[in-house]
């Protein structure tokens, strides 16, 4: 693992800085990853859910699952 002042030296930022980006950043995905496995919780996907818990994408996957992949289901439904 990487000494955190090698990675300040490397970025330019201070240890303070990089924290603060980091505490962001993980409120930032609970955030994301709490709305989607509730959605998912209620569109009855609960392999979504699993997924949201299970892997660390910063928000990436939680983002495209709301605005993309929970409408696709809808989409389905609607046509039948």
């Amino acid at each position: 693992m990487a000494d955190p002042t090698q990675l300040t030296s490397i970025f330019g930022i201070s240890p303070e800085t990089l924290s603060i980006i980091i505490v962001v950043i993980a409120v930032w995905d609970l955030a994301w990853r709490c709305v989607a496995v509730i959605k998912s919780t209620k569109l009855n996907q609960p392999l979504w859910s699993i997924a949201f818990i299970l892997f660390q994408t910063i928000g990436i996957l939680p983002i495209l699952y709301i605005f993309v992949f929970s409408k696709w289901k809808n989409k389905i439904k609607k046509k039948k």
